[in-house]
């Protein structure tokens, strides 16, 4: 099975401009968790999470109604082609510990988006979609905060 054949086709986009609070409102709108972010030419610069939004965003000192969605989003994100197989796409995303990769034509346009959700709808049982889960499960990335009181000599 080729990634072609259960991506989500019908994805919102943002571009690298536009408001955070409108991303969110996307988000809340659409039931989603991650919006791609596209140039002009419908290009993949970058991706924001529901995570960035809580996470990075509200723990910054920036005006985040006014904020734009380039000062948050993560620039050149993994990305899968539609012609890769459930393997790479599962590898993908556990090697990179993510739960949805924008998928990309040979152009770099985009397509759709596929998540670790899509995988175990249509693979329930498959091996490698429970190596990804578990694999992007675990914790490989200390807060900052965390690592500041360890420094620091706190618990």
């Amino acid at each position: 099975m080729q990634v072609r054949e259960i991506l989500s086709k019908e994805v919102y986009s943002a571009g690298p401009s536009s408001k955070l609070h409108e991303v969110a409102q996307l988000m809340l709108r659409h039931n989603i968790g991650a919006v791609p972010v596209c140039d002009q030419n419908n290009r993949l610069v970058g991706i924001i999470t529901d995570r960035d939004l809580a996470i990075e965003c509200c723990t910054s000192q920036v005006d985040v109604r006014n904020a734009e969605v380039r000062e948050f989003m993560t620039h050149n994100p993994i990305t899968a082609h539609p012609d890769w197989d459930m393997k790479q796409v599962c590898e993908a995303m556990a090697r990179e510990q993510v739960h949805r990769l924008p998928v990309v034509d040979n152009d770099g346009k985009l397509v759709g988006i596929i998540s670790l959700g899509d995988l175990a709808v249509c693979m329930p049982h498959e091996q490698a979609v429970l190596d990804a889960l578990a694999r992007i499960s675990i914790p490989c990335r200390v807060p900052e905060q965390t690592l500041l009181k360890e420094r620091a000599g706190g618990a």
